[in-house]
């Protein structure tokens, strides 16, 4: 909040338009409540059950809606399909990665194969967002801890159909086969230069404030329909 000051004295954004740009970065204002009112166990976990099911109600609605954005961040505004399917980047994807761990942990709890099954459906969503570490760790922890907490037969009928799966979506899912090319080809044009978020890090630390108020305080977060947008942008 402190940071709109700066925005409106040296970029020129108006406060609203700041606090609008604002609104994706103030999920730690929940935090700060759940501390305050200290609500029990079982309410936490359906807080949390709720807010991966509306996260993903509107994920799957704004997917249908594209190339329009309807919900997002400013990194939407030139979203593209070049991995296979649109990537979008809304606010509040880790109570969908909370939900998948839940219930992967809930069906080595109670060994129902309905959570196996809703652990599945959530990987796919996870999948759909087609950024690669989110599919890689997700998949390795949940992985591990399934294979190392069943049976031995389970182990076999895991390790079998991740054999079959993995075979089956390598030669047929155009997603994963988008991604994998994309993979391969960041690799052959990886040249030895230095890596491009180092570089934005010393730009944005050391170049982009106007001023040292603005080093300090910050220089507020741009909105698309600002001068400051347009000039980040």
């Amino acid at each position: 909040f402190v940071s709109m000051l700066p925005a409106l004295l040296f970029r020129g954004q108006n406060p609203t338009l700041t606090l609008r740009a604002m609104f994706p970065y103030l999920g730690f204002i929940l935090y700060f409540y759940l501390l305050t009112t200290k609500p029990s166990l079982k309410w936490l976990v359906r807080l949390i059950w709720f807010l991966a099911f509306l996260y993903i109600v509107v994920y799957l609605f704004s997917l249908t809606q594209l190339p329009d954005v309807i919900f997002g961040s400013f990194a939407d505004k030139d979203v593209d399909d070049n991995r296979g399917l649109f990537r979008l980047f809304i606010p509040g994807r880790g109570f969908l990665f909370l939900a998948f761990f839940m219930a992967v942990s809930n069906y080595l709890y109670s060994k129902r194969a309905l959570w196996l099954w809703i652990a599945a459906g959530l990987f796919m969503v996870i999948v759909a967002h087609v950024i690669r570490q989110y599919i890689l760790f997700s998949f390795i922890i949940a992985g591990w801890v399934l294979f190392w907490n069943v049976s031995l037969w389970k182990k076999m009928i895991f390790l079998l159909l991740g054999v079959i799966t993995g075979y089956y979506v390598y030669l047929y899912s155009p997603v994963i086969q988008t991604l994998i090319s994309l993979t391969e080809v960041q690799v052959v044009d990886n040249v030895p230069t230095e890596n491009i978020r180092i570089t934005a890090y010393r730009y944005f630390f050391t170049e982009f404030s106007p001023n040292s108020i603005s080093s300090i305080f910050g220089n507020g977060v741009p909105h698309a329909h600002s001068s400051y947008g347009r000039y980040y942008n």
